[in-house]
């Protein structure tokens, strides 16, 4: 994995290395089964610990998606010390797909735990436009790869992008002399998250603005369709009842899953609502690029591992 990341990100790099490493990760036979097998020997203690945070860290900073991403945080549950990182490795993601819906529920499965605490507030606030979420971000976050992301959603709002280009470049720091490709690449991803803020921010707000008047109206139509049958007979043979029908009850379950936020994050408007997701997704990039640079410096401060 070392000898991946520099060819990838180091001096000289070749462009096309990163998709070529990201395909050696899991085998072409056993698929992720030496990656499960390395982290139970590292939880039985006959394997370092930053050999699983080396894999987790190489494919963050190699860009993987969120299928190859998940599938590496699945195989490294043996691994406890692994455990914050795994959960932000999993719920924080869907731009690919656009399955944001499933990670979030992902995050919400554990409500009290301080470790997904930004990236639910995040997803609530800049994809199912809750500003409570907002109100949440603006308490730093302890974890430094966390308060970035936060900073992202002040951006949002119309704040300064000095604060978040600032932020990403000290994270990138100590890793920076050895992989400075890196370097580069976060830098083009962030261009693009900061690129044309005005529209960015209108988008999000005629999406808040339509979110309001459609999750009424389903929240209204959920209810109707899912109450009893009255006990006292109509007054009119005029009048139907409501019928809890299969999309109803399917609507239901997604609603209390999501957390309402099935229905708050979708809406009509096509245009804005891609705008959002798009940008979306290119933050959760760089967040995840970042998140593995951390990572890989923490490893690189064991005494014997070097690029």
């Amino acid at each position: 994995m070392l000898a991946l990341v520099e060819g990838a990100l180091g001096p000289g790099a070749d462009p096309r290395a990163a998709e070529h490493g990201l395909s050696m990760v899991l085998h072409p036979g056993l698929g992720a089964a030496p990656l499960r097998w390395l982290a139970l020997a590292v939880a039985a203690g006959e394997a370092p610990r930053w050999a699983a945070e080396l894999l987790l860290a190489g494919v963050s900073c190699l860009g993987a998606g969120d299928t190859l991403r998940v599938t590496v945080a699945r195989s490294l549950e043996p691994v406890e010390a692994l455990r914050a990182e795994r959960q932000r490795a999993l719920g924080l993601g869907g731009g690919d797909r656009g399955n944001y819906q499933e990670h979030f529920q992902v995050l919400c499965r554990e409500t009290q735990d301080p470790v997904t605490r930004t990236g639910r507030a995040w997803f609530a606030f800049a994809l199912a436009r809750r500003w409570a979420g907002l109100d949440a971000l603006r308490e730093p976050p302890e974890d430094p790869v966390d308060a970035w992301l936060a900073t992202t959603a002040a951006f949002l709002v119309g704040e300064s992008d000095e604060r978040l280009v600032a932020h990403a470049q000290g994270l990138l720091d100590p890793v920076a002399s050895g992989l400075p490709r890196l370097v580069t690449v976060v830098a083009r991803e962030l261009t693009e998250v900061v690129a044309r803020p005005r529209l960015l921010q209108w988008a999000h707000l005629r999406c808040a603005a339509e979110r309001d008047h459609a999750s009424a109206a389903i929240r209204a139509w959920l209810r109707a369709a899912s109450e009893a049958e009255p006990e006292e007979p109509l007054e009119t043979s005029r009048t139907l009842g409501p019928e809890p029908t299969r999309a109803a009850r399917a609507a239901a379950e997604a609603q209390v899953q999501a957390g309402e936020f099935l229905l708050d994050w979708y809406v009509s408007d096509r245009e804005a609502r891609s705008t959002v997701d798009r940008w979306a997704a290119k933050v959760l990039r760089v967040y995840h690029r970042l998140r593995g640079a951390r990572l890989l410096a923490r490893v690189l401060s064991t005494p014997g591992v070097r690029l």
